[in-house]
C-alpha cells in the first residue's frame, strides 16, 4: 500500500506537469491561430485590392481609347499594361508569400496538436493508472472514478431515491402506504439478489477449476475480480447485464402484480421499470467494486436499537396492525448501502419500526 501512495504520488506530480504543458501547448496554438487568421484578412483585402485596380483599369481604359490618337493611345496602353503587369507579379509575389506564411503555420499548428494530443494521451495513462493502483489496493478510491464507490454511493442515496420518491407520489392514491412502500421493497431486493446471483455466477466456475488444479483460490478470485471490474463498467456489458437482470426480477409475481395492475397508469408502470434498470445499473457496478457494496434488506425482525446506526426511522406502525414485536424492525422501506464484508456503511437506510 506505502508502494501504491509512493507510485501515486509521482503519477500526481507527472499529471501536474503534464497539465501545465498542455495549457501551454493549447495557448500556443490558440496565437497561431489568431495569427492565421490575421494572415488570411490580409489575403483577402489584397484579393479584394487587385480586382479594385483591374477595375480601374478597365475604366481607364474604356475612358482614354476615344480621347487620345491611335499612337498615344498605344503607348498609353503599353504603360498600362506594364503596370498591370507590376501589379499582378506583386499580387503573385504576396500571394506567394501569404501562402508560404500559412503553409508554416499550419505545420506548425499541427505538430502543437500533435504534441497537445500525445500529452492527453499521457494523462489519460495516469488516471487510468491511478484508478487501477486505487482499486488493487482496495483501501483507497479515485474520486474522480465515475464508478468509485463514493459516487455510486451518492448516485444511489440521491438522484435513485428521487426517482423513488416520485413512485411514491405516484402510488399514493392507488394502494395503501405499506402495501407501497412493501412492493417497492420487494423489487429493490429482487434486483439486489439476482444481481448478486449474477456476480458471483461469473468467478464460480473458474475458482472451482482453480480448487481442482490445485491453485490459491484467493488469488484466482482477486484476478477474477479486477478483470470483471474492467470488462463490467463497459456500456455493453452494463447494458446487457441489466437486461437480463430486470428480466429475470419481472417474472416475480409480486413485481408482475404492481406492473400488471388494472389502476396503474401506463406512465407510472413505465416509471417504475425505469427505476428498476437503474438500480440494475447501480447494484451491478457495486457488487463488481473493489471492494464490493450491498443493499442490506437483512434486518427484518430485528430490534431496531441494534442497528440504528445504520438505519434511521422511517415511520412506525402499530402492533395491530402488524405480527412484530415491539421496537423489531417492520420492514426495510430503503435499504442501508454497506460493504459487503459487513465492514462499514457507506449510507444509512430507512425502517418501518413495530410499535
Amino acid at each position: 500500500l506505502n508502494a501504491a501512495e509512493t507510485k501515486i504520488a509521482q503519477r500526481e506530480k507527472e499529471f501536474y506537469e503534464l497539465q501545465s504543458r498542455s495549457r501551454q501547448a493549447e495557448a500556443e496554438c490558440n496565437l497561431h491561430e489568431r495569427k492565421l487568421n490575421d494572415l488570411q484578412t490580409k489575403l483577402q483585402s489584397a484579393l479584394t485590392e487587385c480586382s479594385r485596380g483591374e477595375k480601374e483599369f478597365r475604366d481607364f481604359k474604356e475612358q482614354t481609347m476615344g480621347c487620345f490618337p491611335s499612337k498615344r493611345c498605344a503607348e498609353l496602353e503599353r504603360d498600362v499594361d506594364e503596370e498591370k503587369e507590376r501589379f499582378i507579379k506583386d499580387k503573385e509575389s504576396f500571394i506567394g508569400q501569404v501562402l508560404q506564411a500559412m503553409d508554416s503555420k499550419d505545420e506548425e499548428l499541427a505538430q502543437m496538436k500533435k504534441k497537445l494530443e500525445e500529452q492527453e494521451r499521457k494523462l489519460d495513462a495516469f488516471y487510468k493508472g491511478s484508478a487501477q493502483i486505487m482499486r488493487e489496493s482496495g483501501s483507497q478510491e479515485n474520486t474522480n472514478d465515475e464508478f468509485s464507490n463514493t459516487r455510486l454511493a451518492e448516485r444511489f442515496d440521491v438522484s435513485l431515491k428521487r426517482k423513488w420518491l416520485d413512485i411514491c407520489d405516484a402510488l399514493q392514491l392507488i394502494i395503501n402506504e405499506i402495501q407501497k412502500l412493501t412492493t417497492l421493497s420487494v423489487i429493490m431486493e429482487r434486483v439486489s439478489k439476482h444481481t448478486a446471483h449474477t456476480v458471483n455466477d461469473t468467478e464460480k466456475n473458474l475458482v472451482l477449476l482453480a480448487h481442482y488444479a490445485n491453485e490459491d483460490q484467493n488469488e484466482v478470485r482477486h484476478a477474477i475480480q479486477i478483470l470483471r471490474q474492467r470488462l463490467g463498467q463497459k456500456k455493453s456489458t452494463r447494458e446487457y447485464v441489466v437486461k437480463d437482470i430486470v428480466a429475470k426480477v419481472k417474472e416475480d409475481e409480486t413485481v408482475t402484480s404492481i406492473l400488471t395492475r388494472n389502476n396503474v397508469p401506463d406512465a407510472t408502470v413505465a416509471t417504475i421499470e425505469r427505476f428498476m434498470y437503474d438500480l440494475a445499473d447501480i447494484c451491478w457496478l457495486m457488487c463488481i467494486g473493489n471492494p464490493p457494496l450491498k443493499l442490506n434488506f437483512d434486518v427484518k425482525g430485528v430490534d431496531f436499537s441494534k442497528i440504528d446506526n445504520r438505519f434511521v426511522e422511517y415511520a412506525i406502525i402499530e402492533n395491530e396492525f402488524s405480527d412484530g414485536k415491539p421496537g423489531a424492525v417492520y420492514l426495510v422501506a430503503w435499504p442501508s448501502l454497506e460493504l459487503e464484508d459487513n465492514t462499514g456503511f457507506l449510507k444509512k437506510g430507512e425502517a418501518i419500526v413495530c410499535r
